[in-house]
């Protein structure tokens, strides 16, 4: 990242001028629509005299090794101000590109794609943010990836949506909020064997949505998990966890074993601090959109059923059999009818299309209508009872 990469400079510098570096906080700020600013707060409390770091040579030395403009501000406090230049720009939402082998892809940031391998240092991920703002997208991405490649997973969820429609031999366990300790029994059953026999096994993937409320149900569970992660490792389980809001009792030990976080939108800087290291997630408006402690920002890829080799998940099948029954035509308005939210109808519509079986009908005002292929699909499906017809709507 531009940023990380700018402050490392400086205090590279500063070292190599025999000038202490004590680091009070590093923020980038967006000033514009394509404009962000690097602020590197100091301790003055620690520096022993200021003029060496306001010095006009240390400033030039300061600006020829970052080739940017490098402004001392010492009017509260101190601090080191660093134009970054123009913000890459991310689209609002990604089609996931396909299935990579030995790899787990997870998005598209400014240096490119985000992803880990699928392996011991794929190691264990935290991920928070409100509801809506993409986390329960990135846990699905990931567990139908880990599924496609011969993994298993345990899906722990209070509300049972983490893919509910999903029907894979190598989901070992669902869990909702009274079954969740019986579920990390399991694994910690699979660890202890592993432990015992030195024998491996498919890599586990324990997916857990909503970690404070299972916490607040069950006393010590968020404990188990975190012994879980520190042991499992290595013996091929990892733990993906997820969280709308927490304190740190909750979140710390999470946070403590994870190698890798993601924060979306959250309510408050100190959340973000707690995630991923910094504020910002607070700032975000963006669905899907995540600040990562490895990344920096990225937009996470849409998770597809179709990673799988499924055509379509039980909810789109639901839909696409109505839409054939009721004129062939789906309409934004129309999947809100049936109680979809705006990100989620915007979300079908778009998965849709890129999997052939929607197209925009300009005698219709644009409206979506099946394709010859989707309706081969339904055709082919067992139990289906679709038939269609040429209404307008």
């Amino acid at each position: 990242m531009k940023a990380e990469r700018a402050m490392e400079r400086i205090l590279e510098i500063l070292a190599r001028r025999g000038l202490e570096a004590p680091v009070r906080r590093a923020v980038v700020v967006e000033a514009g629509p394509d404009q962000a600013w690097l602020f590197l707060d100091l301790r003055v409390e620690e520096m022993k005299d200021l003029r060496p770091y306001l010095h006009p040579e240390t400033l030039h030395h300061l600006r020829a090794a970052l080739e940017l403009p490098v402004y001392a501000l010492n009017s509260r406090g101190f601090r080191y101000a660093v134009p970054l230049g123009k913000l890459p720009s991310l689209p609002d939402r990604i089609p996931f590109p396909g299935l990579e082998p030995g790899w787990i892809r997870i998005g598209q940031g400014a240096e490119g794609e985000a992803r880990l391998p699928m392996g011991e240092e794929f190691g264990h991920g935290l991920a928070a943010g409100i509801s809506g703002s993409g986390k329960s997208n990135l846990l699905s991405l990931i567990a139908l990836q880990w599924l496609a490649q011969g993994g298993q997973a345990i899906i722990l969820d209070p509300h049972r949506k983490l893919l509910a429609d999903v029907e894979h031999e190598g989901i070992r366990a669902r869990a909702g909020l009274r079954e969740a300790p019986e579920a990390i029994r399991l694994a910690e059953e699979m660890l202890e064997e592993r432990v015992r026999t030195g024998a491996g096994g498919p890599r586990t993937l324990v997916v857990v949505d909503e970690v404070p409320a299972l916490a607040m149900f069950h006393r010590g569970l968020a404990e188990r998990l975190a012994a879980l992660a520190w042991q499992g490792r290595k013996f091929g389980i990892h733990l993906l966890a997820g969280a709308q809001e927490a304190t740190r009792a909750v979140l710390g030990p999470l946070r403590d074993t994870a190698t890798w976080a993601a924060c979306f939108r959250v309510r408050s800087g100190l959340m973000s601090r707690m995630v991923v290291g910094r504020p910002g997630a607070e700032a975000i408006r963006i669905g899907g959109r995540a600040l990562t402690d490895r990344w920096g920002m990225i937009q996470i890829y849409l998770a597809d059923p179709s990673i799988l080799g499924m055509p379509v998940d039980g909810k789109a099948r639901r839909l696409l059999e109505e839409a054939a029954r009721t004129g062939g035509y789906v309409t934004f308005g129309w999947l809100r009818q049936r109680g979809l939210s705006d990100a989620e109808a915007r979300a079908f519509l778009e998965r849709m299309r890129a999997a052939g079986f929607l197209e925009k009908d300009p005698r219709a005002r644009n409206a979506h209508r099946l394709t010859a292929i989707a309706m081969e699909m339904l055709h082919k499906l067992p139990g289906s009872t679709s038939s269609t017809s040429s209404q307008t709507p």
